[in-house]
């Protein structure tokens, strides 16, 4: 596989989103649509709809006037996403939240977003019935329909598209189909814009850690493996994590991780541990981390450190070894800080002239 590009520089990034044609989503046009237009992929929105940022928008990124805001969530299942809008929902009230951002110069709702669903293009899905339906006044045979025909199907039982495919099984309505050629070698272009898109520092992250009890896949974010490559990448830059609810979750954040210490998280347990759909994703995931690493965390200059629990001061302790630049370190949920990781903070505070603020004291 031949080297991915350094996208280092925020220009660098998007000449390569527009190289890749990743679609950047408006946070303003999230908060406006509908469930059903929140609902629609890549493919389903199509080239110039409102919903996609604009060579402007891309323009005034360059320039460091608009902020990328990339998220990292759980996928519900093979088929969708997130079946039921609830992902949708809870979007709509995290773009709305300034608490975050009260000490930076934007604010989520003016960000452009990159969501995988939306950004990059998915595996074509088909809407089928599997058995023969009323349709107002026709009859329709057990098949492939259109999303019109199933929208109709869902409004004659009172209901919304979403709701009736998530009131019944989702597979009964969807049929997947592999990407065209053409969108193939977009994907593939899109995958090599990843590390910087989630590790950059000059992007921010949400995480949504969260995932519905009802999900056809409920397998939880700490144990999926695309997740564990976003979050990882993102402790790199600056992200912050809510419940499906939209409720800001105050409890840590995920750890930075060396790339040996990446590569341990991706293969617990004999590789049982983190789960992915595709076969093929476990050795892409950790090619586009170790990229993500030796990209980022040489010209890292501020850190956040908040553990969760002491094994992942484990990883803080591994990480901070790696970071030759760091100016300032920020501490939360110090109670998890092992001794040794506060011996090794402190040691870089004095040995370094490193700024350290200690649960928002100054040291």
């Amino acid at each position: 596989m031949p080297p991915r590009a350094n996208l280092s520089k925020i220009q660098d990034l998007v000449q390569g989103l527009r190289r890749a044609r990743v679609r950047l989503v408006k946070a303003s046009w999230i908060l406006d649509a509908s469930l059903d237009e929140l609902d629609k992929s890549y493919q389903e929105l199509g080239e110039g709809h409102p919903a996609f940022a604009t060579e402007e928008d891309l323009d005034q990124i360059a320039k460091g006037n608009k902020k990328i805001l990339s998220l990292s969530y759980v996928w519900q299942s093979q088929e969708h996403p997130d079946p039921a809008g609830k992902l949708a929902e809870a979007l709509k009230k995290i773009l709305l939240d300034e608490r975050p951002q009260r000490s930076f110069r934007w604010k989520y709702k003016e960000c452009l977003v990159f969501w995988d669903y939306k950004s990059v293009p998915q595996k074509a899905r088909r809407w089928k019935v599997s058995e023969r339906v009323a349709v107002g006044n026709q009859i329709v045979a057990g098949g492939l329909v259109t999303r019109g025909q199933l929208q109709r199907i869902a409004t004659s039982r009172g209901l919304s598209l979403l709701q009736l495919c998530h009131q019944d099984n989702l597979r009964d309505f969807v049929r997947l189909e592999n990407r065209s050629a053409a969108d193939q070698s977009t994907f593939g272009l899109g995958l090599d814009t990843l590390p910087a898109l989630y590790a950059h520092n000059d992007t921010w992250g949400v995480i949504v850690d969260d995932i519905p009890v009802e999900a056809p896949n409920p397998t939880p974010y700490d144990r999926r493996g695309w997740p564990l490559f976003e979050s990882s990448c993102l402790s790199l830059s600056t992200s912050w994590t809510y419940d499906l609810k939209g409720n800001f979750q105050n409890h840590g954040s995920h750890p930075m991780r060396t790339k040996a210490g990446f590569d341990e998280e991706l293969d617990r347990d004999n590789q049982t541990w983190r789960v992915f759909a595709g076969h093929a994703d476990r050795p892409l995931v950790r090619g586009l981390y170790h990229t993500a690493f030796d990209h980022f965390v040489v010209n890292k200059t501020w850190v956040v450190i908040s553990p969760r629990n002491q094994e992942e001061s484990r990883h803080w302790l591994d990480a901070l070894n790696s970071l030759p630049l760091i100016k300032k370190i920020e501490v939360f949920n110090s109670a998890n800080v092992s001794t040794d990781l506060r011996r090794a903070i402190f040691q870089r505070k004095d040995t370094h002239s490193c700024e350290l603020l200690w649960e928002g004291k100054r040291k």
